[in-house]
């Protein structure tokens, strides 16, 4: 029973702690290619794709805090290999 009501109290309290953010159309990743220490910028809209090497870049959306775009804003990217599979897919900052 305690450990309902535990459960019960923390869920209602981790209602107030989500950020009020916007969508953003897109996102700038960085990209470090681990085997020839290269840096890229890739710019990507939201459903957009690039390649890198061996690699597929997919930006599912971006997010930014509410009326400050230069925050810290976070992508839901998904990596693929050249087989398809994904090997990343989550959010990023």
């Amino acid at each position: 029973m305690r450990g309902l009501l535990l459960a019960g109290l923390l869920l209602a309290a981790s209602t107030g702690w989500a950020e009020a953010v916007s969508r953003g159309n897109g996102a700038i990743l960085r990209v470090l290619d681990k085997l020839t220490g290269e840096l890229r910028d890739v710019e990507l809209r939201n459903g957009g794709a690039a390649s890198m090497g061996r690699l597929q870049l997919e930006l599912g959306e971006c997010r930014y805090p509410e009326g400050n775009p230069s925050g810290d804003a976070y992508a839901f990217v998904t990596v693929r290999d050249t087989d398809g599979e994904p090997v990343f897919s989550g959010w990023m900052i």
